[in-house]
């Protein structure tokens, strides 16, 4: 198997399991090592297969710090989440349970 197929897998799995939309350096963190930084290839190929989504984060997790108490980034981080066909093609991939439990 490629490393970009175990690398996507890897990706699905841990989105398929997180409780909530991640971000991209969140999946490499959360991986063990399954995902290398950056990982925005792998990310902008997966949702345009339709298999994950992404969305900017919420503008008041970037309004500067006397405004939210947060650390200012005028940029938009995005936050990605698996979508119904990505769990279907994980369903059909019998190895991606065995990747899913190497995460943790």
């Amino acid at each position: 198997m490629s490393q970009t197929k175990d690398t996507r897998r890897a990706i699905l799995a841990l989105l398929a399991t997180a409780e909530k939309p991640m971000y991209g350096k969140e999946i490499v963190a959360e991986s063990g090592g399954l995902v290398s930084y950056p990982p925005y290839v792998e990310l902008y190929w997966l949702e345009q297969a339709g298999l994950l989504l992404s969305r900017p984060e919420p503008l008041e997790t970037r309004l500067p710090p006397a405004l939210s108490g947060a650390q200012y980034n005028p940029i938009p981080r995005s936050l990605y989440s698996i979508t119904e066909k990505g769990r279907a093609a994980l369903e059909r991939d019998p190895r991606w349970r065995e990747t899913a439990f190497g995460l943790w």
